[in-house]
């Protein structure tokens, strides 16, 4: 492998308004399996919002590179009359362009070990 040198993307950690995120993948861009919107639900009610979005800012928008199914899942949690705060934590994360943007999508979505 050939030697690299490592910058941090990470711009900043703020809270946002959540629900005026803007997704860049497709609706159907992933799938749960194994009742995961189920688990990550509960897991969300029992340990709370511990995993802040993962988002970019162009032209004032705020787009979430990582956090739609825990997006969903807020805003079903809200559906069914769970408290859920306006501002959550997110981390922004430099990008070029949104076809750079995109790619970390991808790459958030990646899987690169298992338990």
């Amino acid at each position: 492998m050939e030697k690299a040198t490592i910058r941090s993307r990470v711009i900043k950690t703020e809270n946002i308004q959540w629900r005026s995120l803007k997704f860049l993948q497709d609706e159907d861009f992933k799938v749960w399996v194994d009742q995961g919107d189920e688990k990550l639900l509960a897991s969300i009610i029992k340990y709370q919002f511990i995993d802040p979005f993962k988002v970019w800012e162009h032209e004032d928008v705020l787009y979430c590179l990582d956090g739609k199914h825990r997006y969903s899942d807020l805003e079903y949690a809200e559906a069914i009359d769970h408290n859920i705060p306006d501002l959550l934590p997110a981390t922004f994360i430099d990008c070029k362009e949104r076809k750079e943007a995109a790619e970390l999508v991808f790459v958030y979505s990646s899987d690169y070990a298992k338990i």
